[in-house]
């Protein structure tokens, strides 16, 4: 019986842990799949490296998000009540807007676990890198 319990115990310390976020700003981008498509070959007539839908996608996604992080690192208080914009291609003007919202939102959850002050001071060289 006692060794049952051990591994309840154990089981739900383990679901417990896997539910918090551990403190990284790493993600995972969901391209659409209407931008999934493009020419990945040096060989295709109109090649150019980041020159695809999928590669404009998550370009703007990934500028998006670190227009996020830098803005939080700046100030923790960060709070921005209008939409974030970002212009060009369409693939662009949706992954920009979805990569912001990523990164606040990773932020912000960053901050409801580990608290404004940890998340600060874990946000600081990415404002320093700005800076520069």
């Amino acid at each position: 019986m006692l060794r049952h319990s051990v591994i309840c115990l154990l089981l739900a310390a383990g679901g417990c842990a896997s539910r918090h976020p551990s403190l990284t700003l790493s993600h995972n981008i969901d391209v659409p799949t209407r931008y999934r498509a493009g020419n990945f070959s040096e060989a295709h007539p109109g090649y150019m490296e980041g020159n695809s839908t999928v590669e404009r996608y998550v370009n703007a996604y990934e500028r998006g998000f670190q227009i996020a992080v830098q803005r939080y690192a700046k100030d923790i208080n960060f709070d921005d009540p209008n939409p974030f914009i970002m212009s060009g291609w369409v693939e662009e003007t949706d992954g920009g807007p979805a990569g912001y919202c990523a990164g606040t939102e990773r932020i912000e959850e960053l901050i409801r676990v580990f608290g404004k002050k940890r998340v600060s001071e874990y946000l600081q060289p990415f404002r320093e890198a700005e800076e520069k």
